[in-house]
């Protein structure tokens, strides 16, 4: 890498890197949320499962022949990687060293260690070898001493260019979090000093979780105040980026509180952004929100700079809280995430995102996974995260949470009917070009309906005889073999039953040749009407029009190629209750499982005739 010059002041320690780290304005940014290893803090143990992800990352290895930074970051332009709060056991350094060494483009690791002996940090400070990496302190051990008797939890930045010099920087954790550190851990010692990193068109600073959680207004010494005070010598115009590791269990409030507090106060009238790299933490929540946290990892920007926040994408999720707006990482097991970070005014010429992570690999026990695929369906995690959100209640019968694993099969089998026809298909039935947001699923009355309605799939999926119905131009998520017929479970948020009944009836009026339809549906208002669906001509067809008026018509009326005289048969489609599915999974008893199905099946075949 260019020449680093070190400026130890009070607090702080700037290091001037003669080097930019933007591409077109954006900094390419790579978040590994890795699988928690807490078990193998307190021992300082190695953590070989972050280890082999980051070898398949910048090196390659058993099943990814080249490295995978290339695919989930395309170009040559510097990545800025960031690993979470103890990611690696300080043993672990030589290895991960010869992986950033070895790299192709310039690349800015940051990664949290420990916990480890302080004399340890001491010793391999003054282990340089000549021609390997160079190793320095972000502290002045003479002005700020650390005790060599006690451990740290710190931080390595590598900054790496090819061709030219490695460096890797140490840098200390400066509040220790009070619940478990201050109390399990009695001999771990905070630092004095956080890092800046000045680059050529970019200010960064490197904190390890609780570092951001203390407000500047209430705590002046604390290093939110310390990089509000860097930043006022700074240009406003120049990007700046706040860069957490952290250690966290899932959702906690003084989280929105912290991010707030850096992007309103701290980092107030700038171009700059907070990201957050936590360990993989999968506990959804009920309550929407604390679940659209997620994992925590992430990256965000003042929500006054993009008040309408930003496009869902696959790989990362839209997040609007109190003065937030940004995305975090949708999937909460492990996974490395990778995408371009932008800076304001947020607007269609400079682009309307903050994080564009669209990019995405999950990490297993073996690396990062192979091969590199394109990123599931939005769809298929919204749905799988809503059933362990809204899991079955007590008393509910087995064959519910059985069905229940079927879907999840079916969303990340990649066969019809797809996520999305899963979601629109329960919700709105044959509702012509109905479309549903995967994101937007809390409303009250959408999350009841959902929940009733894949409850009721599910538990109908879970009956013999019965598959997935596996053409993407077919009518019903399901398919009941013996009788060729679908099957359509329909649980609408905003409908009446009568006009469920009307939208059936157009349905039918449709033509075309299509399998007999049995629709288990209800709505907010009453279930639909058991019974065969009659026709429903409710429109004055007495006077045509001239043949060549333009009517700008959509479903059956719509123009259509053809000879008017062709044959089109009539569809037949009957309705049931969904009470009819209620009644086999709830209240369970054992001994009457199976006349509630038997029950079931009969009203479903009883039609037609």
């Amino acid at each position: 890498m260019p020449r680093i010059e070190f400026h130890f002041a009070n607090g702080h320690t700037r290091v001037e890197v003669d080097a930019t780290l933007l591409s077109t304005g954006q900094l390419n940014l790579c978040l590994l949320q890795l699988p928690s290893s807490h078990e193998a803090i307190a021992t300082d143990a190695s953590r070989p499962i972050a280890v082999t992800a980051l070898r398949d990352l910048l090196s390659g290895g058993a099943t990814h022949a080249q490295p995978a930074l290339p695919q989930l970051v395309p170009g040559a332009a510097p990545v800025l990687i960031v690993a979470p709060e103890y990611a690696f056991g300080s043993s672990d350094w030589p290895a991960i060293d010869a992986m950033v060494r070895g790299a192709a483009r310039p690349i800015i690791l940051l990664a949290g260690f420990g916990v480890t002996s302080a004399q340890a940090v001491l010793d391999w400070s003054g282990a340089a070898e000549d021609g390997g990496t160079e190793r320095r302190l972000s502290w002045d051990q003479d002005a700020n001493p650390v005790s060599n008797a006690m451990r740290v939890n710190g931080g390595w930045c590598w900054i790496h260019e090819p061709g030219g010099d490695t460096h890797c920087i140490v840098y200390l954790k400066n509040v220790l979090q009070q619940a478990i550190e201050a109390v399990q851990l009695p001999d771990l010692q905070m630092g004095e000093i956080i890092l800046h990193l000045s680059c050529g068109d970019l200010d960064l600073f490197p904190l390890i979780c609780a570092d951001l959680i203390k407000p500047a207004a209430q705590h002046p010494g604390s290093p939110q105040a310390r990089i509000r005070d860097i930043l006022g010598a700074v240009a406003a115009d120049r990007p700046a980026l706040v860069v957490g590791s952290l250690l966290q269990f899932g959702f906690n409030v003084n989280w929105e509180i912290a991010v707030n507090a850096l992007l309103n106060t701290v980092l107030i009238g700038r171009r700059a952004a907070v990201a957050l790299c936590n360990i993989a933490h999968d506990r959804p929540r009920p309550n929407e929100q604390e679940d659209k946290w997620r994992s925590l990892t992430g990256v965000f920007a003042p929500f006054g700079e993009l008040p309408k926040g930003q496009p869902d994408l696959p790989a990362a999720r839209a997040l609007n809280a109190q003065g937030i707006a940004g995305a975090v990482v949708r999937h909460t097991h492990g996974c490395a995430t990778a995408g371009m970070v932008g800076w304001p005014p947020y607007d269609p010429v400079n682009g309307v995102l903050v994080w564009r992570g669209n990019m995405y690999c999950p990490i297993t026990a073996n690396g990062l996974a192979f091969p590199i695929a394109p990123v599931p369906a939005a769809a298929a995690c919204e749905i799988a995260r809503f059933l362990r959100r809204h899991p079955p209640g007590d008393g509910m019968a087995p064959r519910l949470r059985e069905g229940i694993l079927m879907i999840d099969g079916q969303l990340k089998g990649g066969n019809s009917p797809s996520p999305d026809i899963v979601l629109v298909t329960t919700l709105d039935g044959v509702t012509a070009d109905a479309k549903r947001n995967p994101d937007a699923l809390s409303e009250a009355e959408v999350t009841s309906a959902l929940k009733a309605g894949l409850h009721a799939l599910a538990t109908v999926r879970s009956i013999d005889g019965i598959s997935w119905q596996d053409s993407d131009n077919m009518t019903g998520q399901l398919r009941l073999q013996a009788q060729e017929r679908h099957l359509l479970v329909w649980r609408s948020p905003n409908e009446s039953p009568l006009s469920m009944q009307r939208h059936l009836a157009a349905w039918k009026l449709r033509g075309g040749t299509h399998p007999d339809l049995v629709v288990l549906g209800a709505t907010p208002l009453g279930e639909l009407s058991d019974g065969e669906i009659p026709e429903d001509r409710r429109d004055d067809i007495s006077l045509a029009p001239p043949a060549d008026t333009a009517l700008a018509a959509g479903g059956s009326l719509a123009a259509t190629a053809g000879d008017i005289t062709e044959t089109r048969p009539l569809r037949r489609v009957a309705g049931l209750g969904i009470s009819h599915v209620t009644s086999v999974y709830a209240d369970y008893v054992e001994d009457e499982d199976e006349a509630r199905v038997a029950a079931l099946m009969a009203s479903i075949g009883a039609f037609f005739q």
